[in-house]
């Protein structure tokens, strides 16, 4: 019974490929395609981002200008790496865990930091973004560019959990990403 399933299975995918291929049967494209058994993504909002679950549903992009470079940190999932053209074209992955990731969860549903405010080339000023999942991958859905003495004062919490991950070493022991053979 599996056998003739998986025979049918391909002779579905043969004949749908030979039909897209050959520009006939437009609907039968169209109803077998991959792209249509897709589950459509609503866009990200800030609203429904903040709503749910940061840790599962959401990264966080932490960012400075340096030396006319933007350096970043993306938080998501108990994992970071830290971007930084300065150093390495490549990202770092550098120490972070589930906990961690949970209590900047919490600072940041915590802190009201109000409506989005424009990007800043300024060198003092940090950058903090918050991206959700969106029909076209990461987009982001809200950014607050403020002054580094800005941050101290009006979101203390939030800058002592981000600020050290700029000077954080690389973990050395983190898997890396899978070589091609």
């Amino acid at each position: 019974m599996v056998v003739i399933l998986a025979f049918t299975a391909r002779r579905i995918a043969l004949a749908s490929a030979i039909a897209c291929a050959l520009g006939f049967l437009g609907t039968f494209c169209a109803l077998f395609s991959r792209a249509s058994a897709q589950p459509r993504v609503p866009p990200a909002t800030l609203s429904g981002v903040l709503s749910g679950d940061l840790v599962a549903r959401a990264r966080v992009r932490w960012s400075q200008i340096v030396n006319g470079q933007r350096v970043e940190v993306i938080i998501g999932v108990g994992s970071a790496e830290r971007r930084n053209p300065n150093w390495s074209p490549a990202p770092v992955h550098i120490k972070y865990d589930l906990d961690r990731n949970r209590e900047l969860s919490r600072a940041l549903k915590r802190d009201r930091l109000g409506p989005s405010t424009s990007g800043t080339t300024d060198p003092e000023a940090r950058t903090l973004e918050l991206l959700g999942q969106g029909p076209m991958g990461w987009e982001v859905v809200g950014s607050w560019s403020l002054p580094r003495k800005t941050w101290l004062k009006r979101h203390a919490a939030l800058f002592h959990l981000l600020e050290p991950l700029f000077q954080t070493p690389a973990d050395v022991f983190a898997p890396g990403p899978a070589k091609p053979s």
